[in-house]
C-alpha cells in the first residue's frame, strides 16, 4: 500500500498528492490514537467501524463522481460543459 501511495503521490499527472498526503497523516493520527486507546478485547468493534467508516467515504466519492459524469439534457456532462467556450 505504501508503493502505491507513493507511486501515485510522484506521478506528475495527479494533481492530489498533497491532499492525499494530509489525507493519510489525519488518517494515521486517528489510527495510532484508537490503536493505543481501544482494548484488545474490543478490537473487533474497532476493525468494524473503521471498515464502515471506509464504506462510507467511498460511497461519497461514487456519489460526487457520479454527479461530476453523469449525462444532462443536452448529452453533455458537466465537466464537459465547463471546458466548452461560453455562449453569448
Amino acid at each position: 500500500m505504501v508503493v502505491a501511495i507513493g507511486v501515485t503521490v510522484a506521478n506528475s499527472s495527479v494533481d492530489v498528492g498533497w491532499r492525499m498526503v494530509i489525507g493519510g497523516l489525519i488518517g494515521a493520527i486517528f489510527g495510532a490514537v484508537g490503536a493505543r486507546k481501544v482494548k484488545m478485547t474490543a478490537m473487533p468493534q474497532m476493525v468494524a467501524l473503521f471498515n464502515g467508516v471506509g464504506g462510507g467515504a467511498a460511497a461519497l466519492v461514487s456519489l460526487v463522481e457520479f454527479h461530476l459524469l453523469r449525462p444532462t439534457r443536452g448529452g453533455c456532462t458537466p465537466m464537459c460543459r465547463s471546458r466548452s467556450p461560453s455562449r453569448r
